[in-house]
């Protein structure tokens, strides 16, 4: 999976134009996850790359999630909660080749 950011802000866009991202990544509710080789690049703002929880319920324990983050800008949290068993942010994920879907004459 690769997540390509660009939210980019200035003073000529809308008042009511967010300027950030929420979640890159977001499973809840008791949901299971398996994330892998994920790349979060780009010059975008988040709030946290992955979230695991919501007022409902959280993220089920055996989600699994490897990511690599190289946005331009920090996000204010790596993940929400802080401590998320089962995530993994290094710098080895390359995320998804977009060659592979050159079958279907998409220009990326």
């Amino acid at each position: 999976m690769t997540v390509d950011l660009r939210l980019a802000a200035s003073s000529f866009d809308a008042a009511d134009k967010s300027k950030r991202m929420q979640d890159v990544i977001k499973i809840r509710r008791g949901a299971k996850a398996t994330v892998v080789n994920a790349l979060v690049k780009g010059t975008g703002t988040v709030e946290d790359l992955v979230d695991l929880t919501d007022s409902k319920g959280g993220a089920d324990v055996g989600t699994t999630i490897s990511l690599t983050n190289a946005l331009t800008n920090a996000p204010q949290r790596q993940t929400n909660p802080v401590v998320a068993v089962g995530v993994t942010i290094g710098g080895s994920n390359t995320g998804c080749p977009t060659n592979i879907f050159a079958w279907t004459g998409y220009q990326f």
